[in-house]
């Protein structure tokens, strides 16, 4: 590899590393302005369950009593769960979810899904070597 693929290589790389970064930040502004995204996560997530009756959703305690008193709008979301608990995890920032269910897990976090949109970029820039 001459010197200009290598300097475009690593430019990609920091060009990825940014644009992660500035997601990061605005998803942060947004999750503190707008609660909402909290019950979109989670709808986009349930529309995953099709074979379950139960969810037990742990969030952070700042989303809490917005997903407690959402479980009749959650349970109109999907169509074979009959019982939603909420719990509240200690160790989750604001943003964190995760989904338990009889069939298994699920994290729906936002952090974890730009986690994995980091990782895809990578595999790419990686592919390019």
């Amino acid at each position: 590899m001459d010197w200009k693929s290598r300097e475009i290589n690593s430019l990609e790389k920091n060009i990825i590393n940014l644009v992660i970064q500035s997601v990061e930040k605005i998803i942060k502004i947004k999750l503190q302005e707008d609660d909402e995204v909290i019950l979109n996560v989670l709808k986009e997530a349930l529309n995953k369950f099709t074979f379950t009756h139960k969810l037990i959703i742990r969030v952070d305690k700042d989303s809490f009593d917005l997903v407690n008193s959402s479980k009749n709008k959650i349970l109109a979301m999907t169509d074979n769960i009959d019982d939603i608990e909420v719990k509240i995890d200690s160790s989750f920032q604001k943003g964190d979810i995760v989904i338990d269910t009889d069939s298994g897990t699920i994290n729906p976090s936002i952090k974890n899904q730009i986690g994995i949109l980091k990782e895809e970029f990578i595999k790419l820039l990686q592919g390019d070597d």
